[in-house]
């Protein structure tokens, strides 16, 4: 396994990493996802969706969407694509695990990055100890992640990667702070900011 720091051992010393489980699609429908990436080509894919207005595709006959990729994102957890849909005339991430068939087309992509506003922009992410947790952990935290005097931790994300950055450093999001403190040792300062940018990954406390 590789340590922090790269490929390297740590002073001599194996590492380990956790078990996930391995969320890839084929080589070969990723074969043809870089080769689009590359050659700044349209992509046509076949795309297993989690959203309500793809229930009524069948299993057997996933969605059709033209994507116009450009970048590979890997959250931790899993990997997916940035790509401008077609369809709805937006920039959005698809999940690679999720696709289940994938061809590069020679028609070239009328779209790139530099047009993605939310992968171009970024935002500070403003970052606290969880205030329900007591002085000497909150003091440990700030040491753990390097904080500034002022007890503040800041991150600065693209937009298109803020809930993952929140689910994955499980932050609070909550507007009064609500949420167990030990499995969300930290919480988020500038909700007002975040939010419009990442509904989906904030916690509305509604059933």
């Amino acid at each position: 396994a590789n340590g922090p720091y790269g490929a390297e051992l740590i002073y001599g010393l194996a590492s380990a990493s956790l078990p996930l489980p391995v969320r890839l699609p084929s080589q070969q429908i990723l074969a043809q996802i870089t080769r689009a990436i590359r050659g700044r080509r349209k992509l046509q894919i076949r795309y297993r969706s989690l959203s309500d207005r793809d229930n009524h595709v069948s299993p057997e006959s996933p969605a059709q969407r033209m994507l116009e990729p450009h970048t590979l994102v890997d959250t931790g957890t899993r990997w997916h694509v940035r790509a401008y849909h077609e369809e709805s005339c937006d920039f959005r991430d698809f999940v690679l695990s999720r696709i289940t068939h994938a061809e590069c087309l020679d028609t070239p992509a009328e779209s790139s990055e530099q047009y993605d506003e939310d992968w171009t922009e970024t935002v500070s992410l403003k970052l606290a100890p969880h205030s329900g947790l007591d002085a000497l952990k909150r003091e440990s935290l700030l040491l753990d992640y390097g904080a500034a005097s002022d007890g503040m931790i800041e991150v600065e994300v693209r937009r298109a990667l803020l809930g993952y950055v929140l689910q994955r450093m499980n932050v609070d999001t909550t507007p009064d702070h609500a949420m167990n403190p030990n499995a969300y040792q930290l919480m988020l300062l500038n909700r007002d900011e975040i939010e419009p940018f990442a509904a989906w990954a904030f916690y509305s406390g509604l059933s």
